[in-house]
């Protein structure tokens, strides 16, 4: 399958925070004003998704014209987590939707979720193992979530490790939401959402954890930019965003896989 980008494509649209930056809605378009520069304009039938810093006002028209389109919009914190996700209306009406909903019906089904959770973790931890050449004492989660985190420290410091990891995450949940409205699992319903199990939040965790190498790779590549330069430049926003969208081939088929690992079991369920 070629999974190359087209021209015309709805690609991801990522905006940088700059000194009074404001976003709105303009015809059908996502204009973008920064002070000093020209006015820029992006069709949002060219936008498959927003990811935006919480310092970049937002006006209302631009939000409802997003949840119209099923764009979903992720507002991001200072340390580059998600603080706020707009879900609007998704695509169509699919199997796995249909598939998810019988699932809630069940009084248990958040506790097999989790179930089916703990086990591709489990798989992933394997594959992360052999890819990242984790030592022996490595063999639980916990153990290696601990090294994978010591490891990003020694390449970057403590502050900038933490915040490769969130704005990673960020840009898990922000391509997890694109896919999962285009399943129509959007917000016409709520019964994949109670508590604290959020579907979206559990299939980003998964998908944030398998990259592991891609937040790896950039923090080694800095490092050694950082030892031929005799200086550690800061992490920039868009460093961030060129190595996940470089990839975006491995982000599609990581997020493919574990839908699709998702529909097989709940096939095996019904």
């Amino acid at each position: 399958m070629d999974e190359r980008r087209f021209p015309g494509d709805p690609r991801p649209v990522y905006v940088a925070e700059r000194p009074g930056r404001v976003l709105c809605h303009d015809h059908g378009a996502l204009r973008v004003t920064t002070p000093g520069q020209a006015d820029r304009w992006v069709p949002l039938r060219h936008v498959s998704r927003l990811v935006v810093p919480e310092a970049c006002p937002l006006d209302w028209p631009l939000v409802v014209a997003c949840a119209r389109r099923g764009i979903p919009v992720v507002v991001q914190d200072q340390d580059g987590g998600a603080l706020l996700r707009v879900v609007g209306t998704g695509w169509m009406d699919t199997g796995l939707r249909r598939r998810l909903m019988d699932l809630t019906a069940d009084i248990d089904w958040a506790e097999k979720l989790l179930t089916w959770r703990d086990a591709n973790r489990s798989r992933i931890d394997a594959i992360l193992r052999r890819r990242l050449k984790a030592p022996a004492r490595c063999h639980t989660h916990a153990g290696l979530l601990q090294w994978v985190a010591a490891r990003a420290e020694m390449l970057a410091g403590p502050a900038e490790a933490h915040r490769s990891q969130r704005h990673l995450y960020t840009f898990c949940l922000a391509r997890m939401q694109e896919t999962l409205m285009a399943h129509g699992i959007d917000a016409s319903g709520e019964s994949w959402l109670v508590d604290d199990v959020d579907l979206c939040t559990v299939l980003s965790d998964l998908l944030a954890w398998q990259l592991q190498p891609l937040r790896l790779g950039l923090l080694k590549a800095r490092a050694h930019a950082a030892r031929a330069e005799h200086r550690l430049s800061p992490l920039r926003y868009r460093d961030l965003v060129r190595r996940f969208e470089r990839h975006h081939s491995r982000v599609d088929r990581t997020t493919r896989d574990l839908l699709n690992r998702l529909n097989r079991w709940l096939v095996e369920l019904a």
